[in-house]
């Protein structure tokens, strides 16, 4: 009996193991396929990334000339506001209705700044509007009133970052 179990177990031992080819690359192409999803998914991560930084980038330029803008205007009108002399009303509205200033008349900036600032005072004459019933006029020749309209542009040179600002003063007219 003991030969027998010899015999059967080298007979056992003796065939050669046959496996059957199930399977035919599936695993490999699954892979493949998962990896290429998860690149295209980085890369497009990356690029979105870069885009989100270059727009809060614009922004906060946009934001700083919308700001340099309405400080150069608030500061026009604070000096227009605290000088005695008006010389500068009449010579506007006799001599030249449309006044761009200098570089030198701007209120210089605190802070250095790439941005090109430019302002330009308008004397309006004809210009009239009703308030509560009582009509505003302005006018070289007559009206009670003088309207001026200041604008304000800020610009980064060579891009299309800009920031237009206007404001309006009017000053009732001397007796």
């Amino acid at each position: 009996m003991e030969k027998n179990r010899q015999k059967s177990a080298n007979k056992k031992l003796s065939k050669p193991l046959v496996f059957k080819k199930t399977q035919n690359g599936a695993v490999l192409i699954v892979c493949l396929v998962m990896l290429t999803v998860l690149t295209v998914i980085a890369v497009s991560t990356v690029t979105d990334i870069g885009l989100q930084s270059n727009m809060a980038k614009n922004n906060q330029i946009s934001l700083n000339a919308f700001n340099t803008s309405m400080r150069q205007l608030n500061a026009q009108y604070e000096q227009m506001k605290t000088t005695e002399d008006y010389s500068w009303l009449t010579y506007m509205i006799d001599t030249n209705p449309t006044k761009t200033l200098t570089t030198a008349e701007l209120i210089p900036q605190t802070y250095p700044s790439a941005l090109k600032t430019t302002v330009q005072m308008d004397f309006l004459d004809g210009f009239s509007m009703n308030i509560g019933g009582n009509k505003i006029e302005s006018g070289a020749a007559g009206g009670n009133v003088f309207a001026f309209e200041f604008n304000s542009n800020s610009e980064l040179e060579s891009t299309a970052i800009q920031s237009d600002q206007t404001m309006g003063i009017v000053y009732i007219r001397p007796q």
